[in-house]
């Protein structure tokens, strides 16, 4: 089961994200580094971790203009990541042109649509002006994403039934993965075992890996699921 798992190392502290994949990365899918890892690090600070030689899903989240949107991911051809964040609320035209840009890639990468953040309930949804239910939301964004091409959607534990039917070849990550409950911002959560018996392709996974010790909770979460 470890090759289901990518840990989140969302921190801006290089030198303990690098000793924390040192540490676990023969238990482990991938890494995932996000927006507070890349603007304190940059480019450089993705490229610290070729020596490992394993996956990097870099999660952006990108959601602007489409001319903003393609030239920034442009800058990051040449580095060595596998994954890519875009927002699917982006739309239709900007996504197809995302997709067509890592694909030119000297080195393809793959390209996830951002359904709704594991942080959002109902309630939010509405806040924000989005009547639909998050399933609905989410099953009009995962649609979007097999239109466009897209190679992936990042979603939580309760949509991937949904977006599986939605047909084959997307890939689905599922963040929100809690082993225990929490008291923090993540509303629609899951345990490791949940998430794999609804059919999710990686799990995405950072706290209950990254404090403490990282080795000892990674293996007990692999014995979870064995």
């Amino acid at each position: 089961m470890k090759k289901k798992i990518f840990v989140a190392l969302d921190n801006s502290e290089i030198s303990n994200a690098l000793n924390i994949t040192k540490e676990i990365k023969d238990y482990i899918a991938g890494i995932k580094l996000g927006l507070e890892f890349f603007t304190k690090n940059g480019p450089k600070g993705i490229e610290a971790f070729s020596e490992f030689n394993i996956p990097i899903f870099l999660d952006l989240k990108f959601y602007d203009i489409k001319n903003t949107v393609v030239k920034t991911i442009k800058t990051l051809d040449g580095l060595p990541i596998n994954y890519l964040s875009i927002h699917l609320l982006n739309g239709k035209d900007t996504l197809l042109e995302a997709k067509k840009t890592v694909d030119n890639f000297a080195r393809p990468i793959k390209l996830l649509g951002i359904t709704i953040l594991t942080s959002f309930s109902e309630t939010d949804l509405k806040g924000v002006g989005i009547d639909n239910s998050v399933s609905k939301q989410v099953s009009l964004l995962a649609n979007l994403a097999k239109k466009t091409g897209l190679d992936g959607v990042v979603c939580s534990f309760n949509e991937i039934k949904l977006v599986k039917g939605i047909g084959s070849g997307l890939e689905i990550f599922v963040p929100g993965i809690r082993l225990k409950k929490n008291d923090d911002e993540q509303k629609r959560t899951a345990s490791p075992q949940q998430a794999i018996n609804s059919g999710a392709d990686f799990l995405v996974i950072g706290r209950p890996i990254t404090i403490g010790e990282p080795l000892k909770n990674i293996k007990e979460i692999i014995n979870s699921l064995n």
